[in-house]
């Protein structure tokens, strides 16, 4: 029969978080009193979360026709020693990942690193520590931002931009962003143009725009 020294089980302990992966979600928003939202799934498009608006998602090689490559997969949380580090990502395969954060230029915005960028984004946003889940009227899970839901923002051509209802914008609508668990297999990356702006170090590589 095998058997482990404390410290191999010290150091197989250390490995649990990585080894447990977090569960995978699709986001949609649940609002009935505003038709024009309900039930509409939330989209990543370039950055930033969209209600109404296509996803922008890059298959894997070897799968250039990946079957969620018009679903936006969200994946957490992940979990740290220190609860401020806790973060939410987009559900992907590239290495390194794509953290989610609120734009504080974007009065709030959710918003998504550039792959292959180390996560870099202004300083001014808040990368951790915002994100959260509640118990969605649905009798789900729902995504929270600084323990607020969130809004959605017209932009005049039918989308809505996705932010957090920290305090409603005029001509903003409340919703909650209900997550439903999926087993859909990962895209490579969500797509990301112009997002290298947001660095303000010379780790951002440009290389997914």
């Amino acid at each position: 029969m095998k058997t482990f020294t404390a410290s191999t089980l010290a150091f197989m302990a250390t490995l649990l978080p990585a080894i447990h992966a977090a569960p995978a979600y699709i986001p949609w928003a649940y609002n009935p009193s505003v038709p024009g939202i309900h039930n509409k799934t939330i989209a990543a498009n370039e950055g930033t979360f969209y209600i109404n608006k296509n996803v922008t998602a890059r298959c894997p090689d070897y799968d250039p026709d990946c079957p969620a490559k018009n679903t936006t997969i969200i994946t957490g949380p992940t979990y740290s020693l220190d609860s401020s580090e806790d973060q939410w990502w987009m559900g992907i395969l590239e290495p390194g990942g794509q953290t989610l954060f609120t734009g504080a230029r974007l009065h709030g915005a959710l918003q998504y690193a550039a792959a292959a960028s180390g996560n870099q984004i202004d300083y001014r946003d808040n990368p951790r520590g915002f994100l959260s889940t509640g118990n969605a009227t649905t009798g789900g899970l729902k995504l929270m931002g600084s323990g607020n839901d969130f809004a959605a923002c017209p932009n005049g051509d039918g989308s809505y931009t996705v932010q957090v209802e920290e305090t409603l914008p005029q001509g903003c609508t409340r919703f909650e962003m209900v997550l439903e668990e999926t087993h859909a297999p990962a895209v490579q990356y969500y797509q990301c143009v112009g997002c290298e702006d947001r660095c303000y170090t010379n780790r951002c590589s440009g290389k997914y725009e």
